[in-house]
């Protein structure tokens, strides 16, 4: 079973690594494009006091043996805990397909908020939960 060996969080940027090299990486929207294209597609505002990041990339090295679950765990835990809203745009690589990164995503707590699999484009986003500090319930 992989484990985290790295972990970073600052205002601008969120990134995991494991020991089998699978990484999961985000960034703030610092200057506010992700949240006007957001605005733009669904006609959603967020509050400029939200906290948003872009999901830039998770990629497990060794698809289907858990990486991806466990960088994804950790990521819910930082993102609740630092109360992070995050916008991806999914774009699978790999042998997974859109369908199935949909539903990867959502049990993580992501909803469609642009598209369908069916028009082969996908905009979630992950709005936090009330961070419970030590409780098994943050994880998947």
């Amino acid at each position: 079973m992989a484990k985290i060996i790295h972990s970073l969080t600052t205002n601008e940027r969120i990134s995991l690594m494991t020991d089998t090299r699978s990484v999961c990486e985000l960034s703030a929207d610092v200057y506010d494009d992700w949240r006007e294209s957001l605005h733009e597609l669904t006609e959603m505002t967020l509050d400029s006091s939200v906290k948003l990041f872009f999901f830039n990339r998770i990629k497990a090295y060794k698809e289907r043996k858990g990486d991806g679950t466990l960088l994804m765990n950790e990521l819910v835990c930082i993102l609740d805990r630092e109360q992070i809203t995050v916008l991806n745009c999914l774009s699978p690589y790999g042998k997974m397909k859109l369908s199935g990164l949909v539903r990867f995503n959502e049990k993580f707590g992501f909803e469609i908020v642009f598209g369908s699999v069916k028009k082969g484009e996908v905009w979630m986003l992950r709005k936090p939960k009330e961070w419970k500090e030590n409780e098994d319930e943050n994880l998947v």
